[in-house]
């Protein structure tokens, strides 16, 4: 069997699918690193999601989670293989649609948001709101790594469209067990002075 520890990373560089070596500090690198702890993190959330038949959203949230941890997946497909002249996986309009689809059937679920809301209420909501927090990250990371080299649009849109998703899903959380989920305008009416 071959061992785990290839000694390769040694130096502070690791390769990508085309076996062009780079800094693990490269702006590459985080991206690449910033999906994978967004799949990560969402195969922990789903971990805790509880399947009850009483509770159908929870099972709906972790088949849309599902499909997205498979679309990472891609993203970081792509990622890493970008100087590759051979086909690659590739986020498309369609992966965007879907997202959009998926936003939107939620959002017909919610009554209207009128304040910001602070993140938490149930467990569930709880890890998507975390979720949503290092999609944002992950998003900034490509951005920067697009000012370096020409990336995919669908990527940054992609990337622009999960965040939006587990947001609504994170209220979705909530709102089907009536958990009480606080306005921020409370805390910003507040004067510490006084």
């Amino acid at each position: 069997m071959d061992k785990i520890y290839t000694l390769k990373g040694d130096t502070g560089k690791t390769s990508f699918y085309t076996g062009e070596l780079v800094k693990k500090s490269d702006p590459h690198i985080h991206a690449v690193g910033s999906i994978d702890e967004l799949n990560s993190l969402i195969g922990l959330v789903i971990s805790t999601i509880n399947t009850n038949p009483a509770n159908p959203p929870a099972k709906e949230i972790q088949e849309i989670l599902h499909h997205l941890q498979n679309d990472l997946f891609t993203v970081g497909a792509e990622l890493t293989m970008l100087s590759s002249k051979k086909a690659k996986p590739r986020i498309t309009s369609k992966h965007i649609q879907e997202m959009e689809s998926y936003i939107d059937a939620i959002q017909e679920k919610l009554s209207e948001q009128k304040n910001f809301i602070i993140p938490g209420g149930t467990l569930l909501s709880a890890w998507l709101h975390f979720s949503r927090t290092v999609a944002r990250r992950a998003e900034r990371d490509l951005v920067e790594l697009s000012n370096s080299i020409n990336l995919n649009p669908e990527l940054l849109k992609y990337l622009n469209r999960i965040s939006d998703l587990l947001y609504v899903m994170a209220r979705y959380a909530n709102k089907e067990i009536h958990a009480e989920q606080q306005p921020i305008y409370k805390y910003l009416d507040e004067n510490p002075e006084e």
